[in-house]
């Protein structure tokens, strides 16, 4: 046959309403209608497609040469050129996925390959709710990108997902950037160590294998990951020490060395590996970049595979050259991490092998038992080399879960295969890979159908309402998601506003009982004035006791010089008269020490009291200027609530009002599809009501958005 004559331009990929066209002169790419297309390049692109089924007829039966060795035909050789760019393509893609090229992939296993053993870690709660949550956002992608041909948009829309799938499955901590400036703090460090069972799995391991003096290397493809499970480690009395190819010379002896080696792909050099008992790869990146050519010994190596993740995936469909394989990778991922009631509304043959998966999958244990039960596990078999047997159970392969290409026109209601011939497929490893793979939404035909269907015309009918129909459950699922994010958030507001009313309650408490200490405070000076004046009118007291006391004592010591001087003059005057006086003297003097002596009582039982009444008051003081420092801290602590709830809810109003915008550009582009049918038939009449329905379905539900919206800006 004659190769294919090239023109400036063809047709690389196509959509359900349009073609891809790119020009060789250019390399620029555009987007053209199906009817408004040259027939030339559809011909060619046809073509193309039929080639590429007959590649893949050819491969499966190759020729045999002379000497033995295997040949292609001729044929087959020129339709796998016209295949190259495609292939390009999807090499390209995963080169960005994964941070290295696919073609000369940096895979240096082993020479006893059978020594890589594969160990499933099921996903932590969080994990779980994260790979949900993922789904949901790229769902209309998802579906769209696995139900049928898609172009180089969708296919660019679909990294960014299976970036995050690879970044949750790896460690959680990865996909929250935001968080890795806080590892420091010891709360948000045991979080971050509960949100994946591998560091579990690893400290189980480690601590049965220390006793025995046994050491491994874990290979982690990320630092932060690294950091975080020395780190770990380390605080589970583990020794741990990160391997670095400039230390090599410097090791310590077997008596020093710790228990485990932790380092990074690319910290593997030849002729610079610790000696250790077995090699530990940690996330499935690991085990494509790691360089063990030097393992000469034949060390058992372990590859940790996150249970029901895109590692998982990747395991079985890690073929990144073929397009099927990644349409695969992205359906059965999705479908794994979907919820029951979302498998359980779709009648496919897809969901329906996924049910029974899960089903025959389960266990009657819990996550963390199996984990720990699986290390003991291992541990067990790299202590005694005498086991030769894997003593974990194999892997159910996930390509059991693809499906054959059905041939009515219709996709299937129902499974067409049975539960024990999808349980032989799990545990042999079959299953059929095709490349058309329906995720939980599809409802399309195949592409030979569109090929072999004679009304273009009622295709492409067919094909717009297809589209639009995912349009449509694609806005109706993130309407509910937006109206989940609205209850979640009136429930935080609910909940913020009873926690405000509470500090209120608070703050109105303190200030009653601060005004009751300003009442007694009042009270005590007052008092204390009194006892002021009081002490002040008995010192003065005091004072003139005291004058009249010495003027007493002046008059005894006179009445005594009289006495002693004028002795003979004494004898003139009466004996009886002058024993009155000295009695009424003596009585007089009595009376007046009785009353000093009484006055010094009152004024020390007055100065107690008033040094009782000073405390007292120093104490009240220094309660009230502690009650006014809580005050002052509950006002501001109440202004920074405000201010709080005041930011979420503009930030959620705003987000969405823009949703609202979205769904109005989204409405505005149907309606204008509409107007695309010039000259309608009865089938596109039928079609064109459809799609008035579903505007008015779309501008209630931007009614609906918009109260919300108005009701959220009134609160």
């Amino acid at each position: 046959m004659e190769p294919a004559k090239t023109h400036p331009e063809s047709i690389i990929d196509e959509t359900s309403t349009h073609y891809s066209v790119r020009n060789e002169a250019t390399s620029s790419i555009s987007y053209i209608r199906k009817d408004l297309c040259q027939s030339r390049l559809v011909e060619e692109w046809k073509s193309k497609q039929l080639a590429k089924r007959r590649l893949s007829q050819l491969a499966e039966l190759p020729t045999e040469k002379d000497d033995g060795s295997m040949d292609i035909s001729g044929d087959a050789k020129r339709l796998r050129s016209d295949v190259e760019n495609e292939a390009e393509l999807k090499e390209s893609v995963f080169e960005k996925l994964f941070g290295f090229p696919v073609k000369t992939p940096n895979i240096l296993l082993p020479t006893n390959k059978e020594s890589v053993h594969d160990i499933l870690v099921p996903m932590t709660s969080l994990q779980k709710k994260m790979m949900h949550r993922l789904v949901q956002y790229f769902a209309f992608c998802i579906d769209y990108f696995c139900t049928g041909p898609s172009d180089d948009r969708v296919l660019e829309r679909i990294l960014p997902f299976l970036k995050y799938a690879h970044d949750i499955a790896h460690h959680p901590v990865l996909y929250e950037q935001d968080r890795l400036q806080s590892t420091s703090e010891s709360r948000e460090l045991s979080r971050q160590f509960e949100s994946s069972y591998k560091f579990e799995f690893l400290q189980v391991l480690l601590n049965n294998l220390e006793i025995y003096g046994k050491r491994l290397l874990i290979v982690v493809y990320n630092e932060t990951v690294v950091q975080l499970l020395v780190t770990y480690l380390q605080q589970n009395a583990i020794e741990a020490e990160i391997w670095k190819p400039e230390t090599a010379n410097s090791t310590p002896s077997l008596t020093q060395a710790p228990t485990v080696y932790i380092c990074t792909p690319s910290d593997l050099e030849k002729h610079s590996m610790p000696n250790v008992d077995g090699i530990i790869l940690f996330d499935m990146i690991s085990f494509y970049t790691a360089n063990l050519s030097w393992n000469t010994r034949n060390i058992p190596v372990v590859r940790l595979i996150q249970e029901n993740s895109i590692e998982h995936v990747l395991k079985f469909f890690d073929n990144v050259a073929d397009p099927t394989h990644f349409i695969n990778c992205v359906g059965i991922t999705a479908s794994l991490n979907s919820s029951p009631e979302e498998m359980s509304a779709a009648h496919t043959e897809q969901a329906s092998n996924v049910n029974f998966y899960k089903q025959s999958t389960a266990r009657s244990i819990s996550d963390a038992e199996k984990v720990t039960e699986d290390a003991y596990k291992l541990a067990t078999y790299f202590r005694n080399p005498k086991i030769t047997t894997w003593p974990l159970d194999s892997i159910p392969d996930l390509r059991a879960l693809t499906i054959a290409t059905a041939s009515s026109n219709v996709a299937m209601e129902t499974p067409i295969n049975s539960s024990s011939t999808l349980e032989e497929r799990l545990r042999s490893g079959g299953g059929t890979i095709t490349n058309d793979y329906p995720s939980v939404m599809r409802i399309s035909s195949t592409e030979e159908q569109r090929e072999s269907a004679g009304d273009n015309v009622e295709f492409d009918a067919l094909s717009t309402d297809f589209e639009n129909n995912l349009t449509v459950s694609y806005l109706q699922k993130r309407l509910q998601m937006i109206q989940s994010e609205l209850r979640e958030v009136t429930l935080v507001k609910n909940d913020k506003q009873a926690e405000l009313e509470s500090m209120e309650q608070q703050l109105s408490k303190q200030i009653d009982l601060m005004q009751e200490y300003r009442e007694q405070m009042r009270l005590l000076k007052i008092e204390n004035a009194e006892l002021k004046k009081k002490e002040e009118t008995t010192r003065q007291k005091n004072t003139e006791l005291s004058d009249k006391n010495v003027e007493l004592e002046k008059n005894v010591s006179t009445l005594d010089q009289q006495l002693q001087i004028g002795f003979r003059w004494l004898q003139d005057v009466p004996l009886s008269d002058a024993q009155q006086e000295l009695k009424q003297a003596r009585e007089h003097n009595v009376k007046l020490e009785h009353l000093l002596k009484t006055q010094r009582e009152d004024l020390n039982f007055i100065t107690e009291q008033y040094q009782t009444a000073s405390t007292s008051a120093s104490e009240e003081r220094q309660e009230i200027n502690t009650l006014q420092r809580e005050c002052d801290k509950l006002r501001q602590q109440n202004t920074e609530g405000f201010k709080l709830i005041q930011d979420y809810r503009d930030t959620q109003i705003e987000s969405l009002l823009k949703r609202i915008n979205e769904l109005e550009i989204v409405n505005a582009m149907l309606r204008q599809q509409q107007k695309h049918y010039t000259k309608p038939t009865a089938t596109q009449e039928l079609q064109d009501t459809s799609m008035n329905d579903t505007s008015t379905d779309n501008d209630e539900e931007m009614k609906d958005a918009e109260a919300a919206a108005a009701l959220l800006m009134k609160h």
